[in-house]
């Protein structure tokens, strides 16, 4: 009796193991850009430092997508529309990967790495934008003639704490040694 629950045991086990899936599936809409009718998968293959095209689809008629295959590791990708020249980057596992493509940017849904990489990208956009903010309230005040020495330091101190916490957070991230790490440190640099 005990050697019979024992082989059941490991039957068990080892069936349970051996259904690990590596496919893949990237879906979304691109509904910023009506006249595009293919959109293509890239990864970025580090052992051949090179770029791979590993899948492509039509658009259908309602502006949405669906890629599906097999992916044994994780990888740096990006998605590509057929007559736009930005790159839609994220990271391809053996998971569902939801984007949902504008025309003023995108949003990416998928597992906790694609999670954690999509917030970073907004925090940074956010301290980019209020970098951007800064400086034109600074031009602004330099074209009345108001920017008294006081204020222009003031507008500094703000400038540099936003680029100081831009390279934290860039550095942090970074230093997680994920796969989307990677893409980070490719992307932006430290």
């Amino acid at each position: 009796m005990k050697y019979i629950s024992s082989v059941i045991l490991i039957a068990i086990v080892a069936c349970g193991c051996t259904n690990i899936s590596n496919n893949y599936q990237v879906t979304g809409d691109i509904t910023g850009h009506k006249h595009a009718d293919s959109v293509f998968l890239y990864t970025y293959e580090k052992d051949y430092k090179s770029l791979c095209l590993l899948n492509k689809c039509k658009v259908n008629r309602n502006s949405t997508f669906r890629l599906d295959g097999v992916n044994n590791n994780s990888k740096i990708a990006f998605l590509k529309i057929k007559g736009d020249t930005i790159p839609y980057y994220f990271v391809l596992n053996n998971d569902n990967v939801n984007l949902s493509i504008k025309k003023n940017g995108y949003i990416l849904q998928g597992n906790a790495e694609n999670r954690d990489y999509f917030a970073y990208r907004c925090k940074r956009q956010e301290i980019i934008k209020t970098k951007k903010a800064l400086w034109a309230k600074y031009k602004k005040l330099v074209s009345d003639s108001l920017l008294s020495d006081s204020i222009e330091l003031q507008l500094k101190g703000k400038n540099d704490e936003l680029i100081d916490s831009l390279h934290r957070m860039t550095n942090r991230y970074i230093d997680s040694n994920t796969t989307a790490s990677e893409l980070v440190l490719r992307k932006f640099g430290r």
